[in-house]
């Protein structure tokens, strides 16, 4: 039985895979070719560290799409190209017919030097074998060429294109947006005029503010601002002193 044991790697394309997995197998018309098996192959190069093939551990994508198949219930091997040829005598059984119905391919690029790689354009082609390509791993030729791509490298994109939106835009931190989930806001007290408000950060998904102050921009409706006889504006900001758990903002009338 393998272990899977690790920290959360890096994000990848994994809501698409999922529903690439989901989908039916079965490819081109029906009269042309015979229902492909419901078995999936992950196909990865050197990122396999352990080389018994018994424990998947040290993160990456590797780890987290192994994992997923496991959790879904889904049947799957694992091709491993360091060890492993990707041929016939892995890929079709003595009837011709192939033994998947989905290649996941993820295969890092850097392992792939001097490997055969031939027989994937066939089993696509030819068996109608579906191919999943992750992330980078698309760099690889046969991988691209079969996804209809000419795999470019540009390492000064994401800088171009940050650069071109402007000096006006303001980025979300990942601290900021987790206060945005998990942090609550009510009505504190009826009886504080004009406004007492209570912000709840989770003790938990929260944990930045517990040593970091907090400000938070408050616009309030049209239809609030009426009830309140428009004794505040309708946008102002707050300021939280640093920490967990509920902090009580009484919201002042502007001075005149």
């Amino acid at each position: 039985m393998t272990d899977i044991s690790a920290p959360a790697p890096r994000p990848r394309a994994i809501a698409a895979l999922a529903l690439v997995l989901f989908a039916p197998l079965a490819v081109g018309a029906a009269d042309e070719r015979q229902t492909l098996p419901y078995r999936f192959l992950l196909v990865i190069s050197n990122q396999w560290k352990d080389p018994a093939s018994y424990v998947i551990e040290g993160g990456g994508e590797f780890q987290v799409i192994a994992t997923l198949l496991k959790t879904w219930g889904l049947p799957f091997d694992v091709l491993r190209l360091d060890q492993q040829r990707l041929d016939r005598y892995h890929m079709i059984d003595r009837e011709g017919r192939p033994l998947y119905g989905t290649i996941i391919w993820d295969a890092d690029p850097s392992g792939l030097e001097g490997k055969d790689l031939s027989f994937l354009p066939s089993l696509v082609k030819d068996f109608g074998v579906n191919l999943v390509i992750l992330g980078d791993t698309v760099s690889a030729p046969e991988a691209a060429n079969l996804a209809g791509l000419d795999y470019m490298l540009d390492i000064t994109a994401a800088e171009r294109l940050l650069t071109s939106l402007g000096n006006g835009v303001r980025y979300l931190s990942a601290n900021e947006y987790c206060g945005y989930l998990h942090a609550s806001i009510e009505r504190a007290d009826e009886t504080v005029q004009p406004l007492s408000l209570a912000v709840n950060y989770d003790d938990h998904y929260c944990q930045y503010f517990a040593s970091h102050e907090s400000a938070w921009t408050l616009h309030l409706s049209d239809e609030t601002r009426r009830g309140l006889k428009n004794a505040v504006p309708e946008k102002q900001t707050i300021i939280l002193p640093k920490g967990l758990g509920r902090h009580v903002v009484n919201v002042e009338r502007p001075a005149k």
